[in-house]
């Protein structure tokens, strides 16, 4: 006899009885702002029932188990006590979950947490990107993104000092890593941390992260990539800021495109060319917004075309308009050293 499909029959008996006896769904008190104990009480049972499946590890029961307990937080009006009492017994049954020695668990146990997004449930996830095992730092990473989604579509149960919390350890985080694919999970994490309480310098601190990741020594990741993306991301703020982005911001867009300028010109004849002239492309765009927000030099007139000396193939040519760029940099009203 299968005693595992036995036992996933058997809780899903369980939960169809449950629900026939009337028992309110986690989905149906997400909206309201007044719990009492019975709603406490059935949140228990829920939060137990679930982690419960999950804590098999067979897919069928993690996947089910987890559908369970993220739908409630998809609601449209999510109410703050609900997030907070929820998030409080979901903490507690999945913090040993989140390390535990089966993967699929960590990594499903730590989107749940996302999901909730309290402060509590973003210590798991801060302490997720500690793991030693690449997908549960992805799984992490992934959560974190959850979360600070969650925070942007309803009241958010986190603080300014929390978000502070997340955007430096996913700073930390991008520090170590060596994976592009976690730290380019990371970069969007750190993106849609712009609306949480606290966030506005999150894309400025992203920036500046990749910056120092790029120039650290043994830059094990692929250094084009995760630039190139974070210039993508910056350039999308400045556009989206309509000429009136925060100097700090502007600053921060120029100094990773003039990065992104240093990796096209180390990895000119290495690289894929579509993917350097796409580069090349956003660097000069980024740097032309970036300099007029600020009142700087006119980034057009100095006629970079960074694209076609890639196209070209030209390292000198490219490699003198690199020399331009970063003597701009250094100066007023950038002053990047």
């Amino acid at each position: 006899m299968n005693w595992s499909r036995l036992a996933s029959a058997v809780v899903g008996l369980l939960i169809s009885a449950s629900c026939a006896l009337g028992q309110a769904s986690l989905t149906d008190m997400a909206s309201r702002i007044d719990l009492s104990d019975a709603d406490r009480a059935e949140i228990t049972k829920q939060v137990d029932r679930y982690t419960a499946m999950i804590a098999t590890g067979t897919p069928a029961n993690v996947r089910d188990g987890r559908e369970a307990l993220t739908k409630p937080f998809e609601a449209d009006k999510v109410t703050v006590p609900f997030r907070v009492e929820a998030g409080r017994q979901l903490v507690e049954a999945l913090k040993p979950l989140t390390t535990s020695s089966n993967e699929l668990v960590a990594v499903n146990t730590l989107r749940i947490a996302g999901e909730v997004a309290t402060t509590n449930s973003m210590a798991l996830l801060i302490d997720g990107l500690k793991d030693p095992r690449p997908p549960v730092r992805m799984g992490a990473a992934y959560a974190l993104t959850r979360l600070f989604a969650q925070a942007r579509r309803s009241a958010p149960a986190i603080s300014a000092g929390d978000t502070a919390s997340a955007l430096k350890a996913l700073e930390t985080f991008i520090s170590a890593e060596r994976d592009a694919r976690l730290i380019d999970t990371a970069i969007s994490a750190m993106v849609l941390a712009t609306k949480a309480p606290g966030g506005t310098a999150a894309p400025d601190r992203m920036a500046r992260a990749i910056v120092e990741k790029a120039r650290g020594k043994g830059a094990e990741a692929d250094t084009l990539t995760i630039t190139s993306r974070a210039v993508r991301e910056m350039r999308d703020v400045l556009i989206g800021s309509d000429g009136k982005a925060p100097p700090g911001t502007a600053r921060a867009a120029a100094e990773v495109a003039g990065q992104l300028i240093v990796a096209i010109k180390a990895q000119l004849t290495t690289a894929d060319k579509e993917a350097l002239i796409t580069a090349a492309g956003s660097a000069e765009t980024t740097l032309t917004i970036a300099s007029t927000t600020l009142a700087g030099p006119d980034i057009a007139a100095m006629k970079l075309a960074l694209a076609d000396k890639v196209r070209a193939a030209d390292q000198d040519g490219l490699s003198k308009q690199a020399e331009r760029v970063l003597a701009v940099l250094k100066s007023e009203p950038f002053n990047i050293k």
